[in-house]
């Protein structure tokens, strides 16, 4: 009898492990979930031990997979950007995409990609990692729908095409400008580099009911999600700091190490996930070469005391080795 409740006990043990691997592997697996997954890991040995063999079964089913003896568990990304492998493998190297005058069209890039669009009046749009955008050109107009993600833009300015940026429901429109625009997690960023941006934020957001414009000059930003930040002056350090990315660097100052592994799996070909709650609010510090993602996480493991277990080929776990 007492047989049978262990075996039974071990079997939804195996069945929640499982649970697990594909929420996180597909991609579904928020904070809230993270947190309830380490719980679970802590409550018992037992779950860690289920945990790790769900891991292996899948490791085990991919190597079956690359021999021939089984259909290949394919990542989605793999199938989502139908570009050349010399592309999707160079870091270093931008994907140049000339817009014709009056076309239109959706540019993306995927993890660790870095795309240029280079318009027809010399405008230049970088593409950060995880980015997509819709351009539209006509004679009287210059619209770019930031969907998501992260760009710069370095605008060749035209009284006659104004050059308009679409984001979260707020409309930037340059005035001769060089500008980033991150759109993230339901958060704007804007920061000017040179020039000068007017900014109009829809009515709904205001209690007044009237319509805001903003004016944002070199060497300032502005940040908004539910309730908009008023705009602040940084130094040039700073403003460095936002478009590291363009020099294909992350530069952390003082930031969670939650916050940076999130940040990370832009640029990473495989998913990271930290299990661990306390590390995931120590601040941390640093410049990281998103050209290396494996030599950051050496560094992240040796500084946080992190261990890394390779879960699938697309799935990285990161566990505290101190617990």
């Amino acid at each position: 009898m007492f047989e049978g409740v262990r075996s039974l006990c071990r079997r939804r043990r195996e069945r929640i492990a499982l649970r697990w691997l594909m929420r996180i592997d597909s991609g579904e697996c928020g904070a809230k979930e993270q947190a309830s997954l380490q719980r679970w890991l802590k409550a018992s040995h037992a779950h860690r031990d289920a945990f790790a063999q769900a891991g292996q079964l899948h490791r085990d089913l991919q190597s079956l997979g690359a021999q021939g003896q089984a259909p290949a568990l394919n990542h989605p990304e793999e199938t989502r950007h139908p570009w050349p492998s010399w592309i999707l493998g160079s870091s270093v190297a931008a994907l140049m995409l000339f817009l014709l005058l009056s076309g239109q069209g959706v540019v993306k890039t995927g993890a660790a990609q870095h795309s240029v669009v280079a318009l027809a009046d010399g405008s230049r749009i970088e593409l950060n990692a995880d980015t997509r955008l819709r351009v539209t050109e006509t004679d009287k107009l210059r619209r770019i729908e930031l969907l998501e993600g992260e760009a710069y833009f370095d605008v060749v300015h035209d009284d006659r095409r104004p050059f308009v940026v679409l984001v979260n429901g707020q409309r930037i429109q340059d005035i001769g400008t060089q500008f980033n625009v991150r759109a993230r997690r339901g958060t704007t960023r804007i920061g000017v580099m040179e020039g000068e941006v007017a900014i109009n934020r829809p009515r709904a957001w205001f209690s007044s009911g009237s319509e805001m414009q903003q004016a944002l000059k070199a060497r300032q930003v502005t940040e908004c999600d539910a309730r908009c930040a008023a705009s602040r002056s940084v130094d040039a350090q700073t403003l460095e700091r936002e478009i590291a990315w363009r020099r294909r660097q992350l530069i952390v100052d003082n930031r969670p190490l939650g916050e940076v592994i999130e940040e990370l799996n832009h640029y990473t070909r495989y998913k990271l996930v930290l299990l661990s709650e306390r590390e995931a609010q120590r601040a941390i510090g640093g410049v990281f070469y998103l050209d290396d993602p494996e030599a950051v996480l050496r560094v992240l493991g040796k500084t946080a005391g992190l261990r890394r277990v390779q879960m699938t080929p697309y799935l990285v776990v990161l566990l505290d080795e101190h617990r």
